[in-house]
C-alpha cells in the first residue's frame, strides 16, 4: 500500500481538527461515531493535499455548450488544454521531461447515451526509435491506460490528482518507457454525469473513444493511430472489456490489451486451482541487514487496506442504477455514517482510513448480498466470455488477496473455450500484492506492448489460453511499498 507524502508538522493539528467546510463532522462529544467522522476529516485533508484541482471550482470540468445529449458523437473532442508549463503546472507532481495535457470528450453511458468524459495525456520526452505497426515514420506509440478503483464521486478523477493517481505504479512508468499515455477518468469521475462503478461496457467505451478523441487533438500528428490498452484492478477488467468491445464495435488501430489483476467478478469459476511451483533461488544464506531506524516523522502511513470500501462503492452504484434501492436499508448505523461520508468525497483514500480494522458484519446487513449480486450482472455482463479484438496478456499474482489468480485463470480459460480464435497468455507471479503486481509485472506488459507495436506476432500470445509462471531471480524480493511520493 502506498504511503502518503509528508505534510509539514506544523499543520498536523489542523489535519485532525474538525472543519466547518466538511458536512457531518462531529463537533459533539456525545456522537457515538465521532472517531469515524474525525478519521474521515483527517483522511480528507490528506486527500486534498494530494489533489491538484478542485473539481467543483474548475471551469474545465463543467459540461460545455458544444456538448449535446442528442447530437454529440462518441469520440468528439470537446476541450483540450496543456498543463505542462502552464499556470497549473506547479499544482501537479510528475517527472521532468514529460508533457501533460487534459481533455474532455464524448463517451457513452451504460444505456449507450452520449455523456461528457474527461482524461489526461502524458507524453514521453521523445519518440522511441522502435518501429510501430503500420507506421513507416517514428511516432509515439499510444497506450490507453485504464485505472483501478479511485472512488465514486467526481473528485476521484485521476486527472485531478497531483500524481495522476497511479504515479510510478503505472502512468509514469509507461511514459518513461516511451509510450503516449491516454488516461480516461471514466465518465462521471471529473465530468458532471453519473458514474457507474465497475461497469465494463461503458468504461470500455470511455477507453476506446478517448483514443478516438485524441486523434482529433492538436497533438494527433505526434501519436500512432494504433493503440493498445493496459489497466489494473477495475482498470484491468476494463482492459478486458476493451478487447471485447474492439471485436464488436472497433474504432480502428487496436493491437491488444493487458488486464493486470482484473476485477472481473462475474467470470464463471471452473474449480481449477493454480499450484505455485517451487520459487527458491538456490543462493546461499546471506547475512540480513539490521539497524535501528532514525527518529523521523517524514511519512504518514496509510492503514492496512481492508477492502471494505469496495462494498460501499458497489452499493452506491447499485442505487444509481435502480432508483428503488435505498442504500441505507442495507447498512447498520455505523455503516450509514460511513456511506454518507464517502458520498461527500475523499475517494479510496478516505475509504481506506475509515474502514481500517473494521469488518463487514458491523457495517452491512446480510441482505446486501442480494443487491450486489444483481448489480454485478448489470455492470459486468458476459463474465469475460465475448470474442476478443486482439491478443491479450493477463498479469496476476498468487499473493494478491483482492483479485485471485484462480478467478483470472478461469476467465481466461472460459473465453478461450467460448471463442476458438482467442489468443490469451497469462503470466502468474508469486508473492506480490494487488498493488505490487504493477511493479513486478512491468517487464511482462512492456514486452507485450513492444511486440504488439512492432507486429512481432511470433512473440505475442498464441491461439488458446496459456499460463506461464514467472520465477523471480531471488526469493527475497521486497513485497512492501515503503517509499513516499
Amino acid at each position: 500500500m502506498r504511503l502518503i507524502p509528508a505534510i509539514i508538522i506544523a499543520l498536523s493539528a489542523a489535519l485532525f481538527a474538525p472543519t466547518d467546510a466538511i458536512p457531518l463532522l462531529s463537533r459533539q462529544t456525545q456522537d457515538a461515531f465521532k472517531s469515524v467522522r474525525d478519521t474521515y476529516a483527517f483522511a480528507l485533508n490528506v486527500f486534498n493535499a494530494r489533489t491538484a484541482v478542485n473539481v467543483s471550482a474548475s471551469a474545465f470540468y463543467r459540461t460545455p455548450a458544444n456538448f449535446s445529449s442528442t447530437t454529440s458523437k462518441p469520440g468528439d473532442l470537446l476541450k483540450f488544454e496543456q498543463i505542462s508549463r502552464s499556470p497549473l503546472d506547479a499544482q501537479y507532481a510528475y517527472p521532468p521531461s514529460l508533457t501533460l495535457y487534459r481533455f474532455m470528450y464524448v463517451s457513452l453511458d451504460i444505456n449507450k447515451a452520449p455523456v461528457p468524459a474527461t482524461g489526461f495525456v502524458l507524453l514521453p520526452y521523445y519518440a522511441s526509435s522502435k518501429v510501430s505497426a503500420g507506421n513507416s515514420t517514428t511516432k509515439i506509440r499510444s497506450v490507453v491506460w485504464t485505472h483501478g478503483t479511485a472512488g465514486v464521486t467526481r473528485d476521484c478523477a485521476p486527472s485531478l490528482r497531483r500524481s495522476l493517481y497511479y504515479d510510478f505504479q503505472g502512468v509514469f512508468e509507461l511514459a518513461n518507457s516511451g509510450f503516449a499515455v491516454i488516461g480516461p477518468d471514466y465518465a462521471g469521475l471529473g465530468s458532471d454525469t453519473q458514474f457507474d462503478y465497475e461497469a465494463g461496457v461503458p468504461h470500455a467505451d470511455d477507453a476506446s473513444y478517448s483514443a478516438v478523441a485524441i486523434r482529433k487533438s492538436p497533438i494527433a500528428k505526434l501519436l500512432t493511430y494504433e493503440w493498445a490498452a493496459v489497466g489494473h484492478s477495475e482498470g484491468g477488467m476494463v482492459a478486458w472489456y476493451v478487447n471485447e468491445a474492439e471485436a464488436e464495435r472497433p474504432v480502428g488501430g487496436f493491437l491488444g490489451s493487458v488486464p493486470i489483476a482484473p476485477s472481473l467478478f462475474t467470470a464463471v469459476p471452473d474449480n481449477i486451482t493454480f499450484t505455485q511451483p517451487n520459487a527458491t533461488d538456490g543462493l546461499p544464506a546471506i547475512v540480513q541487514g539490521s539497524d535501528p531506524a532514525p527518529n523521523a516523522t517524514g511519512q504518514i502511513p496509510i492503514p492496512v487496506d481492508s477492502g471494505i470500501y469496495y462494498t460501499f462503492f458497489s452499493l452506491q452504484s447499485a442505487a444509481k442504477l435502480n432508483a428503488s434501492i435505498n442504500p441505507e436499508t442495507y447498512l447498520t448505523e455505523k455503516g450509514k455514517v460511513m456511506h454518507r461520508l464517502l458520498n461527500q468525497g475523499g475517494c479510496v483514500l478516505a475509504g481506506t482510513f475509515i474502514t481500517a480494522g473494521g469488518n463487514t458484519s458491523e457495517l452491512f446487513l446480510d441482505e446486501i448480498n442480494d443487491i450486489t449480486a444483481v448489480w454485478s450482472q448489470r455492470v459486468q455482463p458476459s463474465g469475460g466470455t465475448r470474442k476478443l479484438g486482439g491478443p491479450m496478456l493477463i498479469v496476476s499474482s498468487v499473493g494478491d488477496v483482492l483479485v485471485g489468480v484462480d478467478g483470472s485463470a478461469a476467465a481466461g480459460r472460459g473465453n478461450a473455450r467460448a471463442n476458438p480464435g482467442s489468443r490469451i497468455a497469462h503470466h502468474i507471479f508469486p508473492d506480490l500484492s494487488h498493488d505490487g503486481i504493477m511493479y513486478g509485472g512491468k517487464i511482462s506488459y512492456i514486452e507485450f506492448l513492444e511486440n504488439a507495436f512492432a507486429n512481432n506476432t511470433a512473440l505475442l500470445p498464441k491461439v488458446g489460453y496459456e499460463e506461464t509462471f514467472v520465477k523471480p531471480v531471488t526469493a527475497t524480493f521486497g513485497t512492501q511499498l515503503n517509499f513516499a511520493l
